[in-house]
């Protein structure tokens, strides 16, 4: 009795095992955690995940942008109030979400805004270090004031304090949208504009001695300047110039006092410009334009080149790019524009202008060409190389490549108008240009360009600079 009596007990602790291991939890949960809930622009978020009884993850985060990653680091390139939604799915194909919202801080409360009053439109043009200190010039217009007289300002930015110091360089009523600065000897400043119209490209060319009281102030509509490089102890001058009947390529040799010695004009690409220029190794290498002329005032189908000279700056060869360009550059404001060359870490060149990027062998071969946001966005747009690639800003976004040309990040650091990223003490400055609007009594609501300094490191991510 008590030996059949142990026998079921036995069976009963068997059966009631078995029944324990048939009983397993498949039940689907969604769940997962962020590392930080308030984060920069470009600063990882790191993603836990904690579901359970999944097959598949697919995060959406920001804007369109997607992982199926179990435990992704998550990038966002725009500030504002962002959601984090996981939806995970089991065998059956049951399906959870779960969404954590996320704040981007502004990325502008990095950013050093330039003070300015109601109606006050400020447009960088030009930008630089000097005497160890960030420099811009502007073109300065006050709406408010019923004028539409510009002003030209060369603006010193002090690291150390904070503080601006405004010099007046000189009126202009005509558009000006790229400048440039030749510091010469004795503290002299040789300060180049462009000045058109949409039927007409000149330039006005400024000689300021060390306490700025002008020693030339010369307006020309035969030539325009769009830079300069230093040639042993002279400057070249490049640009066009208008032989006969159109403007040709020109370099133009001047000593180191910034005084003119001679002009070479380049007859064999007819209608055309020199726009940013290179020293190589055999000689020289140029990216510019070249257009169609309608009459003496106008032209069609505008067409980017790259132009090759020995060291005598004698003409050797050209290219001539297809463009999507042609329909969209179409007037003499459309040209004056800052046109980026440079020299890759691999021996290639990026060429970059008018929202068009292309980069090419050091024979003017493309090898890749990237068109931005339906083509020609901004006119204004810079381009520096870095150890590992090249960094843009393009129409409110700021982009680093490879040097083959991949984009490896981006953020939107708001800036529409940016002639130059500047080095300088381990960091990447800008001066930008934002449209915004303002609401003035008797006038209405005025459009109107504003103006910040920002930096970032190689690596884009952003500096406060507050």
């Amino acid at each position: 009795m008590k030996k059949r009596f142990f026998n079921l007990i036995l069976i009963f602790v068997v059966l009631t095992s078995c029944s324990s291991e048939d009983v397993i939890d498949t039940k689907l949960t969604v769940c997962f955690e962020v590392d930080k809930m308030v984060v920069k622009v470009n600063e990882p978020v790191t993603i836990t995940n904690c579901s359970k009884n999944a097959v598949s993850y697919f995060f959406e985060y920001d804007y369109k942008k997607t992982t199926t990653e179990k435990n992704p680091v998550l990038l966002f390139d725009n500030d504002g109030e962002k959601k984090v939604t996981l939806t995970v799915k089991n065998s059956k194909g049951e399906f959870l979400k779960k969404t954590i919202n996320i704040t981007v801080t502004n990325v502008k409360s990095s950013y050093v805004e330039v003070p300015s009053f109601l109606g006050d439109n400020f447009f960088p043009i030009n930008s630089g270090v000097y005497n160890s200190k960030l420099y811009y010039i502007e073109r300065h217009t006050n709406f408010a004031s019923n004028s539409s007289k510009n002003v030209f300002n060369f603006v010193e930015f002090d690291f150390a304090t904070k503080k601006f110091t405004k010099k007046y360089i000189a009126d202009k009523y005509y558009n000006a949208s790229r400048a440039f600065v030749n510091f010469l000897e004795n503290s002299t400043k040789n300060i180049v504009f462009s000045r058109t119209l949409s039927d007409r490209n000149g330039g006005k060319e400024v000689l300021l001695d060390a306490t700025w009281n002008s020693l030339k102030n010369e307006n020309f509509s035969y030539k325009a300047y769009y830079g300069f490089m230093k040639k042993s102890d002279q400057f070249l001058y490049y640009g066009s110039y208008r032989d006969k009947d159109y403007h040709n390529p020109t370099i133009e040799i001047r000593d180191k006092e910034g005084k003119f010695i001679e002009r070479k004009i380049y007859n064999q690409i007819k209608q055309g410009f020199i726009g940013a220029m290179l020293k190589t190794s055999t000689g020289y290498i140029a990216f510019g334009g070249q257009t169609e002329p309608i009459d003496f005032l106008t032209f069609k189908n505008y067409k980017p080149i790259i132009l090759f000279f020995n060291d005598k700056l004698e003409f050797l060869s050209h290219k001539t790019y297809d463009t999507e360009l042609g329909g969209v550059v179409k007037t003499n404001n459309d040209l004056s524009g800052v046109f980026n060359l440079k020299k890759l870490n691999n021996g290639n060149y990026v060429a970059y202008s008018h929202s068009e990027l292309r980069i090419i062998t050091k024979e003017g071969k493309e090898l890749k060409k990237v068109n931005f946001s339906g083509y020609y966005t901004s006119r204004i747009q810079s381009l520096i190389v870095v150890n590992d690639g090249f960094i843009i800003t393009e129409d409110e976004f700021i982009r680093k490549y490879s040097n083959d040309g991949v984009e490896l990040k981006s953020f939107k650091f708001k800036g529409d108008f940016t002639p130059n990223l500047i080095e300088y003490d381990n960091k990447i400055f800008f001066v930008s240009g934002y449209n915004t609007t303002e609401e003035v009594a008797g006038i209405g609501n005025l459009s109107l360009v504003k103006t910040f300094i920002g930096a970032v490191d190689e690596n884009l991510n952003l500096i406060n600079l507050n």
